[in-house]
């Protein structure tokens, strides 16, 4: 049988996963709005409070 702890680097022995990984199991909480990935859906924006706002802005 292989040993594989002995094939990995020394720093890998200690390697605990991407920081961006661990973070994945927030997204399942109610609590949590997450603006990655498509997340929250689109119908939560205010487009039309958006565009009028936008439409308010002079033009240059």
């Amino acid at each position: 049988m292989i040993d594989w702890e002995d094939q990995y680097a020394k720093n890998m022995k200690k390697y605990d996963g991407y920081a961006i990984g661990k973070t994945f199991r927030y997204l399942s909480e109610p609590d949590i709005i997450s603006l990655a990935g498509g997340l929250p859906s689109p119908d939560l924006f205010q487009t039309s409070a958006t565009w009028s706002l936008i439409f308010r802005i002079p033009q240059g």
